[in-house]
């Protein structure tokens, strides 16, 4: 298959990630404020499965942090997929090196760079609340993937710095020309 019959694809997929994405932060924001406002049993199923009520009635000021980090967590990475699709918006394999593009790419990188540390504290966070003898369920799966995603920030920096010195052959080479 051709590049140019790929990004479409891959810009398609993105969409759907990132919509995916949007309805679990959704879902949990929605919950976590019925369960403050209207129905302390929400705490119960924030989101499949996700029980937080034994973090509330412990206490619930716990329980606002730590669904202020999940929730926050899941909103960078909302943001990080919508950079991905404005990367495969504006991508031309004709010239691929555009200021555009590095600056995308370059807060992709930044953005999983505050996921990832935001990602390390919850778990921390839920480690100690651990040692507290609080039961939080899954809550391990929504705070997964914390050293994945400061390694894609990593290789998502060196990739904007590609981009930085190709945007510089590249203007180099037009000036050549």
């Amino acid at each position: 298959m051709k590049a140019e019959k790929t990004l479409p694809l891959l810009q398609v997929i993105s969409w759907i990630i990132y919509i995916g994405i949007c309805i679990k932060t959704g879902t949990i924001m929605i919950a976590y404020l019925i369960s403050i406002f209207s129905n302390p049993q929400a705490a119960a199923d924030l989101e499949l499965g996700l029980n937080l009520s034994s973090l509330l009635e412990f206490k619930p000021i716990y329980y606002h942090l730590m669904l202020s980090l999940v929730i926050g967590i899941w909103m960078l990475k909302a943001s990080i997929m919508y950079q991905v699709i404005l990367v495969f918006k504006k991508l031309k394999l004709v010239q691929p090196f555009t200021q555009e593009i590095y600056a995308h790419i370059y807060k992709m990188s930044q953005l999983a760079l505050a996921t990832g540390l935001l990602s390390y504290g919850a778990f921390m966070y839920y480690r100690w609340l651990w040692k507290l003898d609080v039961e939080l369920s899954n809550l391990q799966e929504y705070l997964s993937g914390r050293t994945e995603i400061l390694f894609m920030a990593a290789i998502l920096y060196v990739i904007s710095q590609v981009f930085k010195r190709g945007i510089e052959i590249q203007s180099e080479s037009d000036l050549t020309i």
